[in-house]
Formats: C-alpha cells, sequence, structure tokens
C-alpha cells in the first residue's frame, strides 16, 4: 500500500512519538480493510489532490461521519488520517504563495498537537477538528513563532475611542495553539505579532490591526488568576469589545481536557492553576465564556 509509505514518510518529518506514529499508522491499516470506504477516499478526494492539487474539502467533511461509520472507526480518527495523507502533498500550495517549506513544516506541526488534544479528552488518536485543516491545506493560515495568523474580513461593527472596524474590513486574525514546545508568554507573543507585522505589510501595509475570539480574552481572567499571569498578559494586550463578552461552557474542554457535560464539574480535575480556580467558580454557578478584542 503506496499510501503508507507516504504517510510514514509524512510523519518522520515531525516532532510525532513513536507511540503517535504508530498510532497514525494503525488508523490507516485499519481504515484500508474496508475496501469500499477505503477506495471512495482514495479516488474522490485524495488522488484528485495528490495528482491535480484539488480538493472538495466541504463534501469530504460530509462524508466522514458515513466514512466512519462503514470503517467502524471513530469519526475523530478519519478526522486525522485524512489530513495527515493530503498534507502529505499539500506543499504544492505552498509553492504557489512563495512560502518555504520551513512554514509548511510549522503549518502542519498543529496535526501533533490536535492529535495530542484528542488522546488527552477522548482517549484514542485522532482529531476533534477537520474544518479547521482547510486553513493548512490551501496555506490561507500561517504560523510564526508561538501564534498563528489569517487574514479575514470583518463581519461586524466596533467602534471605541481607539477602533473603528466596518464589516469588510480587513484583519490579522489570531489563533493560539497547544504548543508545548514554545512558552505562551509576553515575550513569545509579542514577537509572534512582530513577525506577523512583518509578513503581512505586503497586503495590509504598515496599519495592521490583529483580531482575537477566544476563551483567553473573557475579561473575568483579571479576577481570578494571578497578576502575573501569561494569560492575563495576553488578554490585556488586546482592547476588548465588552458586547462580544459571553458566558459559555462549549471551551471547557480546552481547560478541563474532557467532555463531560458541566453536572459533572465535581469530577473535573483539579491539576493547574487555572482548573482549580475554574473549577471554584464552576461550582458557584458562576459562568466564564469567551470574548473578542482587537490590537495593533
Amino acid at each position: 500500500m503506496n499510501e503508507k509509505i507516504i504517510l510514514s514518510s509524512f510523519l518522520d518529518n515531525f516532532i510525532y512519538s513513536s507511540e503517535e506514529k504508530c498510532a497514525a499508522i494503525d488508523i490507516l491499516d485499519r481504515f484500508s480493510t474496508c475496501k469500499e470506504a477505503y477506495e471512495e477516499f482514495i479516488n474522490d478526494y485524495y488522488l484528485p489532490f495528490k495528482n491535480e492539487h484539488s480538493l472538495d474539502f466541504d463534501r469530504l467533511f460530509e462524508r466522514i461521519p458515513e466514512l466512519a461509520k462503514k470503517a467502524a472507526m471513530e469519526p475523530n480518527e478519519l478526522n486525522l488520517l485524512f489530513i495527515q495523507l493530503l498534507a502529505a502533498h499539500s506543499e504544492y500550495h505552498y509553492a504557489l504563495k512563495g512560502y518555504s517549506h520551513e512554514l509548511y513544516i510549522e503549518n502542519f506541526t498543529d496535526l501533533v498537537w490536535k492529535m495530542r488534544e484528542c488522546k488527552k479528552v477522548n482517549g484514542f488518536y485522532g482529531s476533534r477538528t477537520f474544518t479547521w485543516f482547510k486553513g493548512w491545506l490551501f496555506a490561507d493560515r500561517v504560523t510564526l513563532g508561538r501564534l498563528q495568523f489569517e487574514i479575514i474580513n470583518a463581519t461586524s461593527e466596533y467602534k471605541s475611542d481607539n477602533y473603528y472596524i466596518k464589516p469588510g474590513k480587513k484583519l490579522v486574525n489570531v489563533h493560539i495553539p497547544e504548543d508545548t514546545r514554545t512558552p505562551f508568554n509576553n515575550e513569545n507573543c509579542e514577537k509572534a505579532f512582530s513577525m506577523a507585522r512583518e509578513f503581512f505589510k505586503k497586503d495590509l501595509g504598515d496599519d495592521i490591526t490583529f483580531r482575537c475570539s477566544s476563551w483567553l480574552l473573557c475579561p473575568k481572567h483579571n479576577d481570578i488568576l494571578p497578576e502575573n499571569s501569561n494569560i492575563r498578559r495576553f488578554l490585556n494586550s488586546f482592547e476588548i469589545d465588552m458586547s462580544s463578552c459571553c458566558d459559555s461552557e462549549s471551551d471547557l474542554w480546552r481547560v478541563f481536557y474532557t467532555d463531560k457535560p458541566i453536572e459533572f464539574v465535581a469530577e473535573y480535575p483539579e491539576n493547574t492553576t487555572i482548573q482549580r480556580e475554574y473549577k471554584k467558580l464552576l461550582m458557584n454557578g458562576i459562568r466564564l465564556g469567551k470574548a473578542t478584542g482587537y490590537r495593533k
């Protein structure tokens, strides 16, 4: 099976552990035993992307639950496998934009974090997301140091003394990967913003506005975390759109690495400062959530 050789070679470019590499190959081996599902993926999606650089990404996403059912596998396993195999032929799109091999590697290192994230939350190797990787396959998002960036169009208006953002304005959207190599501290984040200003200058000039929507930007962190907290430093580097703040439980899994609903909050782990502080609030009926912020 040629795809096994390609997958193995792709994995060797990254910081996967031996266990993780074996798990990825095992997912491929198990999927390939279901001839009908396997041939659909290879013929309808993999080969067109490999040979013609084209991919009906949205249709593949729609097909994952059914293909997983046919193969008696978890959809999250196919999320991971499909992106790993497609990513092995994605560098064409990076070359089209003049991007380096190093950037290609940095971008797809995100697959490592997603694989480990799934293991921690779900107990098996896979990826809890699929649509996220469209930006990586077609080089529409870039990893620069500790953060990830992409150009987006604003979809809503925001006015303050410092900003006037109207729908359609081009912004640089910010994402924070769970990168265990590089500390999430002020120095590394500011270095990443500096790199992004330089990277996007050719498209946006010198007047770049960064936008981030994340649970990390919830202003309540200023009340529950120490003043020297890296989360607080990151949060306070943005001007928060207070109208965007919302109580939400959708990102609690990022804090506690569990999909258990809030009714089981007493069982949530308390291994880190933020877990302990969040759990205290949740036990008292207080919710946090997420917010959107802007900065230069």
